[in-house]
């Protein structure tokens, strides 16, 4: 990033430093702001003569320089629509809502302040196993219904 600014002001220096300055000729042939001269007769002091190539260097030159700059000046506004996005976005974010308070789970002692657990009967404890042993007998019936289509098709 050094060098590339560094070759801009270097650059930007060199086109701002003052160019030779061009004598004006008034209508009289004279020079504009010199005295007048005694002797008419002698050539006027020859000026360094500029080409179309030295103009058309300078220009291209200068064109390219203003186009970097046009792209560095978008760059900056693009980066500063960037961050000012980024502040709204901060902005927008909240804080974490606040922890829920904690529920206490711990069963209220009835009455006497004993907790009591009811064991299941051994009337509970028989429909459990009916249940269980019906339903595994439907599942053997299945397998066994699968295995029969499985041998009808094969």
């Amino acid at each position: 990033m050094r060098v590339p600014t560094f070759a801009l002001a270097t650059i930007l220096i060199c086109i701002a430093a003052p160019a030779p300055a061009q004598s004006v000729i008034d209508i009289e042939g004279q020079k504009a702001g010199s005295p007048p001269t005694q002797d008419q007769g002698q050539p006027p002091a020859q000026t360094p003569v500029q080409t179309p190539d030295n103009f058309q260097a300078a220009t291209v030159d200068r064109l390219g320089l203003e186009a970097e700059i046009a792209g560095l000046r978008k760059e900056v506004a693009a980066l500063k629509d960037e961050v000012a996005s980024l502040k709204k976005e901060i902005i927008s974010l909240k804080e974490p809502p606040p922890p829920r308070p904690s529920v206490d789970l711990t069963p209220k002692p009835e009455k006497g302040g004993e907790l009591s657990i009811k064991l299941p009967t051994p009337q509970d404890i028989a429909r459990a196993r009916e249940y269980f042993e019906e339903a595994w007998r439907r599942l053997v019936e299945m397998v066994a219904a699968v295995q029969k289509d499985i041998m009808r098709k094969g």
